[in-house]
């Protein structure tokens, strides 16, 4: 099991397309620590933890080294700190942190000042981006020119967007299929975790993370899930007792088996949707890029 851990949702970043309002972004109230082994004893076992908010490099260096050692003690990997790169204090590196930046490219404030540092972080670090409008606007090739120069980069994973309860801006599935495609085969040093999630697909590798992944700790100490609304946009769901778990497995379950897309799909639990978004038609492929795929087996896997 994945969890989320969201220590603080302040920030000092604005980002368009964030899913945290901006009153939270300004929020400095962080997670009470004596509050999490209890938190954790309730998902336990734990596989990953990955740490975020917000932006936890804002956060105490000694609240950060006190979560990191509470959280060592449910997972045996590294705890994946995932933050802006505007701060890049000396914990990030201990070896208990897997360092992950988000950058857009030139798409996000401090852009450059972001990018510098990464240039100069001297671990191995992974990168996420989102796939915006603004971002695919881009050309491909000075994106990997860019990202090829950073030394120590050792993965990028290019996230599609999605509408939530702040910003609903509208980018088709289709639109993020064929920014990926661009970005396949195009000389990427690192590795590209996209492309990597659809070779161990088609090499068989049943993925059950959508089902039983995803949950959260927030600030405020409750527990919920990343789901959608009546309207598809996403929103956090806090669950108030034990059962939320239970609930929420069969919840997402009866989701998927109720679908007539998604309940007869030759690579359902092993497609690379984060989220089982609705499928209602194929015309706009699907949240699990189906359309991507298929192009990708039709044209790069090789089964020898």
């Amino acid at each position: 099991m994945l969890i989320n851990l969201l220590p603080t949702t302040l920030c000092n970043f604005r980002c368009a397309y964030c899913y945290i309002g901006k009153d939270a972004l300004g929020d400095p109230r962080t997670l009470d620590l004596k509050k999490l082994p209890k938190i954790l004893d309730t998902f336990s076992p734990i596989d990953h933890i990955d740490c975020y908010g917000g932006e936890v490099t804002l956060l105490p260096d000694d609240y950060m080294l006190d979560l990191l050692s509470i959280c060592s003690t449910y997972v045996s990997k590294p705890i994946t700190v995932i933050s802006n790169g505007y701060k890049t204090p000396w914990w990030l590196k201990l070896p208990s942190v897997w360092p992950t930046f988000s950058w857009d490219y030139m798409c996000r404030e401090k852009w450059r000042e972001v990018y510098m540092n990464m240039k100069n972080f001297d671990r191995p670090f992974s990168l996420l981006m989102v796939a915006t409008a603004s971002l695919m606007k881009r050309d491909v090739g000075e994106i990997i020119h860019a990202l090829n120069a950073l030394p120590n980069l050792q993965s990028v994973e290019i996230k599609p967007y999605s509408p939530n309860q702040f910003n609903k801006f509208k980018i088709t599935n289709k639109e993020f299929e064929e920014f990926i495609k661009k970005f396949i085969g195009a000389g990427l040093s690192a590795t590209f975790v996209n492309e990597d999630s659809i070779v161990r697909l088609l090499d068989g590798e049943v993925r059950e993370k959508i089902l039983d992944d995803g949950f959260f700790i927030f600030p405020d100490g409750k527990i919920g899930s990343f789901e959608q609304d009546e309207n598809d946009f996403e929103k956090f769901v806090r669950y108030e007792d034990k059962e939320y778990l239970s609930r929420a497995y069969k919840a997402r379950n009866a989701k998927v088996k109720a679908n007539p897309y998604c309940s007869k799909c030759e690579y359902l639990y092993g497609c690379i949707s984060e989220n089982f978004r609705e499928v209602k038609n194929l015309d706009d492929s699907c949240d699990g890029f189906i359309d991507l795929i298929k192009w990708y087996e039709e044209n790069h896997y090789d089964r020898a």
